[in-house]
């Protein structure tokens, strides 16, 4: 069985024809939602030979990486098991049914450890909880009826008993969609799992080859930064992008001769005023807190004594925390929050505001906690 298990999926690697993808594609490799389909044995440990009690299981199971390092699944597995007893020096064996459905978390220690996000081989924590059926005991009540068993073996009705479990899985990507892994779990059962009682649970190892199909993927961003005006929900702002649109170039057009005209000597140009403020944020919001919400009136107050000013507003995110795609999206949340109060609150033309967000791409301040922020610069035109 196990053999057989490895040429198919040694065959599906060369049928492929494709190697791990590198990030940087036309994808981001999380978050992704996940199929997988499994093969292998399973043992639980009884007073009897190792090599009698090994037979085969298959599994199946369903679950989503809602970030680099952490996913979770429902895993379905089982088939057959047997237990046994040694009587007269002689290992003596029987077969029951069982099926066991786990609620599985996910730990992938290697972007835990390594956050490069994308790894040809993923080293992956497993950690669940769920139930045991078990059923079918025919084979026991004959051999227990022909050898007249005496010990207390008393569970011959189907049996529902708690699971508990805890392995590694290795996995390698073989294509954007696909890729192979092996599972290796031991799992903690009642007593009552292997019809044979001992008044100590019992415990069941597996060992696992096989393919998960993943799909789900966002088509990835073009880059780390982007501008935050056509989400910024400002009444009459449709056209706020004009506020930074720039003349044509009229080229070909004669100019007129003009008569000359007497040297005047200029002025220097009157320097233009600029003011500048920082909003900062609390860990993972995007709201203006009161404390900041009076450095928003302050500089809608100099945009209102200065017309012409104009305001830009760059929001950011720390990079000690959270994930690029996290970041990226709270840092639009924050542009959008301190944009609105101008707009909202102070009546701001829209046209006058350009914003955009950076995520945690750059860190305009070197502790940590002060890169959750957005940075407003307004000059005169």
């Amino acid at each position: 069985m196990k053999k057989n298990l490895l040429l198919l999926l040694l065959a599906v690697i060369c049928t492929l024809k494709v190697s791990a993808q590198e990030n940087g594609k036309d994808y981001e490799p999380y978050p992704y939602t996940f199929i997988g389909l499994q093969g292998g044995g399973q043992v639980t440990f009884t007073n009897n030979s190792f090599s009698n009690l090994v037979t085969p299981i298959g599994a199946v199971s369903v679950g989503r990486f809602f970030t680099p390092e952490i996913g979770a699944r429902i895993n379905v597995q089982g088939y057959k098991n047997k237990a046994g007893y040694k009587v007269g020096g002689e290992d003596l064996t029987f077969d029951f049914k069982y099926i066991s459905t786990d609620i599985d978390f996910l730990f992938n220690l290697s972007n835990i450890f390594s956050p490069k996000r994308v790894h040809a081989l993923n080293v992956m924590l497993v950690g669940g909880f769920g139930f045991n059926y078990a059923w079918d005991d025919k084979g026991y009540n004959n051999l227990a009826n022909s050898m007249q068993l005496t010990e207390p073996t008393t569970w011959t009705d189907e049996r529902i008993v708690h699971n508990l479990r805890v392995g590694l899985q290795f996995e390698m990507n073989v294509s954007k969609h696909v890729g192979i892994n092996l599972e290796v779990a031991a799992n903690n059962t009642d007593d009552r799992f292997n019809v044979k009682r001992n008044n100590s649970d019992d415990w069941q190892a597996t060992a696992l080859l096989g393919v998960t199909y993943k799909f789900g993927f966002h088509k990835k961003r073009q880059s780390g930064t982007g501008s935050a005006l056509a989400n910024l929900d400002y009444d009459n702002a449709r056209n706020a992008s004009s506020a930074v649109a720039t003349a044509p170039v009229v080229e070909g057009e004669k100019k007129a001769k003009e008569e000359p005209k007497p040297v005047v000597k200029e002025e220097a140009p009157k320097a233009k005023e600029s003011t500048r403020i920082d909003i900062f944020f609390e860990i993972n919001s995007s709201e203006v807190s009161a404390n900041e919400k009076g450095k928003v009136k302050k500089l809608a107050e100099w945009l209102k004594q200065h017309p012409t000013a104009k305001v830009n507003l760059t929001a950011y995110a720390d990079k000690g925390t959270g994930t690029p795609e996290i970041n990226r999206a709270i840092s639009q949340k924050r542009v959008v929050s301190v944009g609105k109060m101008l707009v909202k609150e102070y009546g701001i033309d829209p046209k006058r505001l350009t914003s955009e967000y950076k995520g945690d791409t750059e860190q305009p301040f070197k502790e940590n906690d002060n890169n959750r922020v957005t940075i407003g610069i307004a000059t005169e035109q």
